[in-house]
């Protein structure tokens, strides 16, 4: 053995770092997942050993986001029955369809809802239910509920 070899740095470890918002249930399912993983308090995050953890973690970050939004729009559904917004402008669909004349200002608030997105065949927006709560705060106050004129 020669003496460069003896001196050469450590290898750092094959694995994958993996960061994520702190949920109880998500972590157990993260241990349950990657029961070799553990917690670096130094770097604020989880390091899961072996070659192929990138990919591993990677495909069940996917997951957990897929099945997140499902919870999130069945979240945003009852939030729609419960308290919902009364406007000619709003149609509840399969997810919320709004179709308001021109308007930079509506437009502006509209692009700043996470999801939303321009349908150019309904000539409308589309707001998934889990970004109703946003919605609903960038919604006018004055467009909440109309009051009926009597003549």
């Amino acid at each position: 053995m020669e003496k460069s070899d003896a001196l050469a740095a450590p290898q750092a470890p094959d694995g994958a770092e993996v960061h994520f918002p702190y949920d109880r249930s998500t972590v157990e399912r993260f241990r349950r997942a990657f029961p070799r993983a553990r917690w670096s308090d130094e770097r604020g995050s989880w390091f899961v050993p072996g070659k192929t953890a990138a990919r591993r973690v990677e495909r069940w970050l996917a997951q957990e986001a897929a099945s997140r939004t499902a919870y999130d729009d069945s979240k945003g559904r009852d939030a729609v029955a419960f308290d919902p917004l009364s406007s000619r402008y709003l149609q509840v669909a399969d997810d919320l369809l709004i179709r308001t004349p021109y308007s930079r200002t509506v437009v502006e608030e509209l692009r700043a809802v996470p999801w939303a997105s321009w349908d150019d065949e309904l000539r409308a927006w589309r707001v998934p239910f889990r970004s109703y709560e946003e919605l609903q705060r960038r919604w006018p106050k004055h467009r909440k509920s109309r009051p009926t004129r009597r003549a």
